[in-house]
């Protein structure tokens, strides 16, 4: 894939040439390049692995509502695909939380690289951000790939959740939580959608009600 292809393909996006956006995901992605030689962030550089990873994060953008504030992405990765959303969306603030040291050090660099302002990546385990992040540090939207979360750790997101809060899931065919029918008795389906890009992927939004979640983790009731 060559800068001028990865260009045109950005323009079937919506990105024009010399735009803001495509600039950044441009650079972005020669970071993935030069970073992905040395460190395993996305199995493969080959444009053949990326593809289908950009045009998840550039679809699930087209998505996003204009009115999030602020966005709480969990075991972020290489970025896929909060970060590219929070390059199309400038509006809110990111905090990114990845536990792996080198990950999280590659997204901090694209954070300098890029001169991104209002993203924040912590290097942590979620529960450990969890219970240091304070009650004014409450996210419009909640978003994962990739993991699978627990009770315990559901249950701290909702004890820090806004009435309005939003999950946003990104998902195969099973739901990425340890007892999706647990997690299914406290949360309530706003809209699905299936991505176009790829086979059995899908984001899933929901928003949580009713009692709190098991502090244990979800099948160890």
């Amino acid at each position: 894939m060559t800068e001028g292809e990865l260009k045109e393909f950005l323009e079937g996006f919506g990105l024009p040439a010399q735009s803001p956006q495509q600039d950044f995901l441009i650079r972005y992605y020669r970071l993935l390049l030069q970073w992905g030689s040395r460190i395993n962030l996305t199995g493969s550089t080959e444009w053949s692995r990326l593809k289908p990873l950009f045009e998840e994060a550039l679809w699930a953008g087209a998505l996003y509502p204009a009115s999030a504030q602020r966005h709480l992405d969990i075991g972020s990765g290489a970025g896929f695909p909060a970060l590219i959303i929070r390059i199309l969306r400038s509006g809110a603030h990111l905090d990114l939380v990845e536990a792996r040291g080198k990950r999280a050090a590659f997204l901090e660099t694209v954070l300098a690289e890029l001169q991104l302002s209002g993203v924040v990546v912590h290097n942590l385990r979620l529960e450990e951000f969890l219970r240091k992040s304070s009650a004014e540090g409450r996210w419009s939207i909640v978003s994962w790939k990739g993991v699978r979360l627990n009770g315990r750790e559901l249950s701290l997101i909702r004890a820090r959740a806004l009435p309005a809060t939003q999950l946003w899931l990104f998902h195969g065919r099973r739901l990425p939580v340890e007892s999706p029918a647990t997690f299914l008795r406290f949360v309530r389906l706003i809209e699905r959608f299936r991505c176009p890009y790829r086979e059995s992927s899908y984001v899933s939004v929901f928003e949580f009600v009713g009692a709190a979640l098991c502090g244990r983790p979800c099948g160890q009731e």
